[in-house]
């Protein structure tokens, strides 16, 4: 779409037509089997645990066993750059 205006007072034509145009497609696909085919692809792509298991599996984690995972600043949004405690624990049942 470009850059917006970020002028809260006014909204740019060229802003607004953009936005009309994508809102009109996703209603014409709206509830349709495309849209369906669509939202299972994203959900599959992102709330699969194919990786995740095959790393437990690899690292010799036993299926219905609890596991704590994480440390200290070492999420993907921050890189290593935070001290924030990332720990998490979840049982492993496939």
């Amino acid at each position: 779409m470009g850059a917006f205006n970020i002028d809260c007072d006014a909204v740019h034509p060229k802003d607004e037509a953009a936005t009309v145009l994508i809102i009109r497609g996703a209603v014409k696909i709206y509830e349709t089997p495309a849209y369906s085919d669509m939202v299972q692809n994203f959900m599959d792509l992102y709330l699969s645990w194919e990786g995740p298991e095959e790393l437990l599996l690899s690292q010799g984690v036993a299926v219905g066993s609890e596991v704590e995972v994480g440390g200290v600043g070492d999420c993907s949004t921050c890189q290593g750059k935070c001290r924030n405690s990332i720990t998490s624990t979840f049982s492993l049942f496939f």
